[in-house]
């Protein structure tokens, strides 16, 4: 017994002094066990941010809840990583200014927040009435979550140097918060909003900053009768659109209002609404979807295709029929009759494109096939509808945004 009680004793000896180099001492149990990380990681120094074997993601239970200064910090990081991310992919590996401007500025918010949770993770709670959501925010999740600029930066040779950085301080006070405005019944309907919470008006404010972009952007083109591809119109509008298909339909059950100072000290009362969101997005929404580069599709899930046959001879299409409409053959294999007449067709299905022909299915079943289609590579839906045309076939197609 004395002879195991030594082995066993010499073995702990053993694993703690070997922790000891590992970890530059052994932890203690008890404490702050609820916050240890693996080895930290300097961002950009001699490890690189790129190294994930040394970190781990926390469990919710092992950190603590941010605080609202914490809190707020992160959404601001996480809206900088969100514009960055979605101006790189349409950068699609290439050096463009607003990608890259965009990047620098999420990646340095990532070394910060890197720095501050790498020592400091913190989870975020939002309840709900079915559920409960945990998000925790430490080393290994800002890393992550941070690699798709990291990995352009580097690729180009523009990651900046953040090997003497330092965790930028929060202040552990709560933010001083805004007296909150007695809300008023407003006519809408909706009966009376709630004002917007710090982190709803976050998203929103950056929304808004990328439509506005998104909006003179298009407004250089000119009016819609004089639109056409804009490689950067079309980079700042499918940024925007998808926040304006996100917040719309979050707002859709959640609307909210916001008082607003001016700059002439007036205060302006904002509503956030599905409707007031989808009213601004119109315009940005209606180029997106004519002009955005497809490769298999013309069919999306927030705008309905519409294919208008007024033009031919005929719109009636018998039982199991072909007929011809130009160029394209129509044809009806269902058992019943299908009548265009006075009203445009649904489309649910387009394919075909990477064979040089377009095939429209539309909700009642009628199939139409158009050959010849000289494309190649991506298309708009614009785009194909005058290559048919100058094969002599009008195709007349619209989207009707949900």
């Amino acid at each position: 017994m004395k002879k195991l009680s030594k082995a066993v004793f010499t073995m702990m000896v053993i694993f703690c002094a070997a922790y000891v180099l590992a970890a530059s001492g052994c932890a203690d149990s008890g404490g702050n066990s609820g916050t240890q990380l693996a080895a930290p990681v300097t961002p950009n120094g001699d490890n690189g941010l790129d190294d994930l074997n040394n970190l781990e993601p926390l469990k919710p239970e092992q950190v603590r809840e941010c605080t609202d200064n914490e809190f707020v910090q992160l959404i601001s990081w996480r809206n900088a990583v969100d514009k960055a991310d979605g101006l790189v992919d349409a950068a699609k590996g290439k050096k463009q200014t607003q990608a890259v401007d965009a990047s620098l500025t999420a990646i340095r918010t990532c070394d910060s927040r890197f720095a501050y949770h790498r020592e400091q993770p913190c989870k975020k709670t939002k309840k709900t009435i079915v559920s409960t959501q945990v998000k925790v925010y430490d080393a290994f999740t800002i890393h992550r979550d941070c690699g798709k600029v990291e990995n352009y930066l580097t690729k180009l040779n523009l990651r900046p140097d953040n090997s003497n950085s330092a965790p930028a301080p929060i202040d552990p006070q709560p933010l001083p918060v805004e007296p909150t405005p007695i809300p008023v019944p407003i006519d809408n309907g909706q009966g009376t909003l709630s004002v917007c919470s710090q982190d709803e008006f976050s998203r929103l404010s950056e929304w808004s900053a990328s439509l506005d972009r998104a909006n003179k952007s298009i407004a250089k083109l000119g009016g819609q009768g004089n639109w056409k591809y804009d490689e950067p119109s079309i980079t700042n509008s499918a940024l925007a659109v998808k926040s304006c298909e996100s917040l719309s339909k979050y707002h859709a059950s959640r609307p909210c209002e916001k008082n607003i100072k001016q700059d002439d000290g007036s205060v302006l009362r904002r509503q956030y609404t599905e409707e007031s969101i989808t009213d601004r997005c119109k315009t940005t929404r209606i180029y997106f979807y004519e002009y955005v580069q497809n490769k298999t599709t013309l069919v999306f899930p927030n705008a309905d295709l519409y294919v208008d046959l007024s033009h031919f001879a005929q719109q009636r299409f018998e039982a199991q029929s072909f007929s011809t409409l130009g160029s394209c053959v129509a044809e009806n294999r269902t058992d019943a009759v299908i009548d265009y007449s006075g009203r445009k067709a649904l489309v649910t299905d387009t394919r075909g494109f990477d064979q040089k022909m377009m095939v429209l299915v539309t909700a009642e079943g009628l199939k139409i096939d158009c050959y010849g289609l000289d494309i190649d590579g991506p298309f708009s839906k614009t785009q194909v509808v005058k290559l048919l045309k100058t094969e002599g076939t009008d195709i007349r197609l619209e989207y009707r945004l949900k």
